[in-house]
């Protein structure tokens, strides 16, 4: 499954994981996808107890789905999380999936650059190495 796709993140649909689906990331990688999720878990624990508050600040100058969009789009993100943490993928596989799945749920522009900041951090962390750095994962929030 290539999960780069060429110029283009904003994915059409959901991708599915199949039982099959043999990553190619290692120990350490895979180690550091299940600290991913427990952190992509933290973060839809937030948004959802916050999505409330998130509409009401949206309704100031918007519409008011803000808070709506990004429950959609972290459920989503967190699902392709444990699939990809499930089928052994690593961290760089987890974060590329997850920023497809909010982009492709959230809807909206937020939904899209929330969902492109994580699938680019996702793209800057190699799945087969063996060791991470603190400056590996500052390239990732920066990319």
């Amino acid at each position: 499954m290539n999960v780069n796709p060429p110029g283009n993140c904003i994915p059409t649909n959901f991708v599915k994981l199949e039982p099959h689906t043999n990553y190619n990331s290692s120990k350490t990688s895979s180690a550091i996808a299940k600290e991913g999720l427990r952190f992509i878990e933290n973060i839809h624990d937030a948004i959802v107890r916050e999505e409330e508050l998130l509409g009401r600040i949206d309704a100031v100058a918007g519409d008011g789905d803000h808070g709506r969009g990004m429950v959609k789009g972290i459920q989503a993100a967190l699902q392709s999380a444990r699939e990809t943490v499930d089928h052994g993928g690593g961290i760089g596989t987890l974060l590329v999936l997850a920023g497809k799945q909010f982009a492709a749920k959230a809807g909206g522009t937020s939904g899209v650059l929330w969902g492109a900041a994580i699938e680019h951090a996702g793209q800057a962390l190699d799945d087969a190495r063996d060791d991470y750095s603190k400056e590996d994962f500052l390239n990732a929030v920066n990319a």
